[in-house]
């Protein structure tokens, strides 16, 4: 029917959305007349049972006789791992909704165990030993046209573990790539637990925003797609960095709800190497104790001196009390930012302070007073993460600081920190002659010293 002069717009459809008659071919695609029993009268006309066509839910029986079910769609053959055609979907060609009719369920046709395009694949994912992922169709179709061929997608479901079983007898190693909304989100965050009861290493491709396969291999080589494959993350780390951006880690309170929604999934890790290094990338992100942590594994309530004695639990330095009130006041107060451009961050901090003080300066806008909650869990480094989930615990506690104060107290620190050591100087007084000029200007540095000093 699509070569047909009634195929006439699916033809220019595909046109429209790149798809040669070369790859129509290779993903046997067809076309469903606008006709209400086309695929009726084809079968009568070829001696099918239409009962039988009944039973694979093809076409329907109501009160004015037989019908198809789908209709002036794009058809789409789903195909089991040998290639045997199980089931149809149909894309509308226009913006009407439903998007796509899938075949239901039959003797044939399980959702819960068939991915769209694994016939295609298996060579690919078993020289690769890798399979990807992706929800669409027409995704599947955009990436084995760029010529990234391990890949297949759900059929309108979401993943299971039926799936995932199917999976591991092929690949290693698996990516994921679900569209970037809140049910991409969920399907994402399924796919990870199925995956981690499957031991099955998975990681999750990000696109830049907005954009799903098709559109991005529109308007990029496919090795700018290869590029977002390769720095892939593995999916737990994933979720861990996805629930920090939706909810900052910046109270008790949220840490205990962001621990409540990660424990469950890190039970599933098997690997004991894999899960003590997560417990400390989870301790360290929040700012947490191991301890805490492991209290809350086992059901626990956590405190806020749980939560806070990462210094004494960890034997790190207590810290540096100005800086770290300067900075907490910075995060909270536009005009002390504009007050330590102005200054200079380099006179005021120094060492880790001075890294977070220019992070603080180059992310928070104008109006923002939560500066420091935004940069919870983008911070790499282990230092600069754990001093500032330091601030983050302290911070409801500054409320009534004025920043002027805390900037006073860092510029006349560090102004002293700057001054000569009057130890240097006396040293040196003790084996200079006192008859000659070097030893007058040192006496005049002492007594400069001593002035400079008094004043700060």
């Amino acid at each position: 029917m699509l070569e047909k002069p009634a195929g006439a717009d699916a033809r220019t459809y595909l046109k429209q959305r790149s798809v040669t008659s070369e790859l129509s071919t290779a993903y046997r695609l067809g076309y469903a007349s606008d006709q209400r029993d086309g695929l009726v009268k084809h079968l009568m006309a070829n001696g099918a049972r239409l009962e039988s066509a009944l039973t694979l839910g093809i076409i329907r029986k109501g009160e004015h006789g037989w019908h198809d079910l789908l209709r002036n769609r794009l058809i789409f053959p789903i195909s089991d791992s040998k290639g045997q055609i199980i089931g149809f979907a149909g894309r509308v060609l226009d913006a009407s909704l439903p998007k796509y009719i899938n075949s239901p369920e039959s003797p044939l046709y399980r959702k819960s165990s068939v991915l769209f395009g694994l016939d295609m694949a298996l060579p690919a994912i078993r020289t690769s030993r890798s399979v990807i992922i992706v929800e669409g169709y027409f995704d599947h179709l955009a990436l084995y046209r760029a010529g990234v061929k391990n890949v297949v997608a759900t059929c309108g479901t979401a993943l299971t573990a039926t799936h995932t079983s199917l999976i591991a007898r092929h690949a290693s190693r698996v990516y994921t790539l679900f569209d970037s909304d809140s049910a991409g989100g969920k399907a994402t965050v399924r796919a990870m637990e199925l995956f981690l009861e499957q031991r099955l290493p998975a990681y999750v491709i990000s696109l830049p925003s907005g954009e799903d396969p098709d559109s991005f291999l529109a308007k990029n080589p496919v090795e700018a797609f290869l590029s977002c494959r390769d720095s892939a993350r593995p999916a737990f780390d994933y979720f861990i960095r996805s629930l920090l951006a939706e909810t900052p880690a910046d109270s008790v309170d949220s840490k205990v709800r962001i621990l409540d929604e990660l424990i469950p999934r890190f039970r599933k890790i098997a690997d004991p190497v894999e899960r003590d290094l997560y417990e400390k990338e989870i301790c360290r992100l929040l700012g947490i104790t191991p301890h805490a942590f492991r209290k809350r594994m086992g059901g626990m309530s956590i405190t806020a001196a749980s939560l806070q004695d990462i210094g004494h639990q960890t034997g790190q330095r207590a810290g540096d009390g100005p800086q770290e009130t300067l900075l907490n006041l910075m995060g909270m107060y536009p005009e002390a930012r504009e007050e330590v451009v102005r200054f200079g961050p380099d006179l005021l901090f120094s060492g880790e302070y001075l890294a977070l003080a220019h992070l603080i300066l180059a992310t928070a806008d104008d109006q923002d007073g939560r500066a420091l909650s935004r940069l919870a869990g983008t911070i790499e480094q282990p230092g600069l993460a754990t001093l500032l989930s330091r601030l983050l615990v302290s911070e409801n506690h500054l409320a009534d600081i004025d920043w002027r104060m805390a900037f006073d107290q860092c510029r006349k620190i560090r102004e002293r920190q700057a001054l000569p050591s009057m130890k240097d100087i006396a040293a040196r007084l003790a084996v200079v002659d006192p008859g000659s000029d070097e030893y007058a200007e040192l006496v005049r540095q002492a007594d400069a010293l001593r002035a400079q000093k008094s004043k700060l």
